[in-house]
């Protein structure tokens, strides 16, 4: 059969399933990178060799291993694909990417990753994270950072990049009327900055992670994002509940001190998104160093 015609059945997610059984070594472990089932990787590899009249696996008693029709043609599965992302881009305009994610995690990753990838022109788009899960198969953006797991669909690739914190701040005149570590009794005589959405003519606290709910706080400032509510902290004393990614800045210059709380140990994940059918290997390689040298930095 002419090589040409062999192509003309193939699906580019079969082939892209493909590559990534070759990447990880196992059916079970190239499902967990696509967050599919594993009978799902081993139909789409069914329907790749079905359409290429050749095999790709071979299946043993320890897995599978590639055959030596397959190492020959793995070269050929990747340079189309990279071609078709050079093609989807279009040839004439200048490479960009619309990385996607919660304010916070835009200011602390997105000017690192502007410089790692230059001339790679960048874009941000703010969305918090149920918004982000809701609109990867939008075509909206290529990249998103998301701080808990969800599927992924489409071309979608998921990498855990590292663990994030949040913690308890305030500003060191009022830390120093605190025990250290605090009880969660004597936060609740302190007033809290809040961060607070608001839609549909109503406010409504944002779920900020923190121990205390708001229920149980004291009421204090409000604020739509973690940026002001940090600032609102460091000028008027209060307490505040968030990452420490965004407080790095307010602790190196001494308006704000981070509060140890009795019990207290929140973190979450870092999950870098990447629609590996728009961005190229290398790009996704830098945004991925990128963020776990951020995500380094914050411990």
């Amino acid at each position: 059969m002419p090589v040409l015609e062999a192509f003309y059945d193939v699906r580019l997610a079969d082939l892209m399933t493909f590559l990534a059984v070759r990447r990880q070594g196992t059916v079970t472990a190239a499902a967990r990178e696509l967050s599919v089932t594993p009978s799902q990787v081993s139909k789409a590899i069914s329907r790749l060799e079905k359409a290429l009249r050749w095999r790709l696996l071979a299946r043993g008693s320890r897995g599978v291993t590639l055959t030596p029709s397959a190492l020959r043609a793995t070269p050929l599965f990747e340079a189309a694909l990279e071609s078709l992302r050079r093609a989807r881009r279009g040839a004439d305009q200048p490479l960009e990417i619309t990385v996607a994610a919660p304010s916070y995690l835009l200011s602390a990753m997105l000017p690192r990753m502007a410089k790692a990838l230059a001339p790679v022109r960048c874009r941000a788009l703010q969305l918090a994270q149920g918004a982000l899960a809701a609109s990867m198969s939008l075509d909206q953006f290529e990249v998103a950072l998301l701080t808990a797991p969800v599927p992924m669909t489409g071309n979608w690739s998921a990498d855990h990049v590292g663990r994030l914190h949040s913690r308890l701040y305030t500003t060191p005149q009022v830390a120093r009327g605190l025990k250290r570590p605090a009880p969660v009794s004597q936060l609740q005589s302190v007033p809290f900055v809040t961060p607070m959405s608001f839609s549909a003519g109503q406010w409504t606290p944002v779920q900020d992670g923190c121990p205390l709910p708001p229920s149980e706080r004291r009421a204090g400032h409000e604020a739509q994002t973690i940026a002001l509510a940090l600032e609102l902290a460091a000028e008027t004393g209060q307490l505040i509940f968030g990452p420490a990614l965004a407080a790095q800045p307010f602790i190196e210059q001494k308006r704000l001190v981070e509060v140890p709380v009795q019990d207290w140990d929140v973190s979450y994940d870092l999950i870098l998104a990447v629609d590996v059918d728009r961005v190229t290997q290398k790009v996704h390689q830098t945004l991925r160093e990128t963020a776990a040298a951020v995500v380094q930095s914050e411990q």
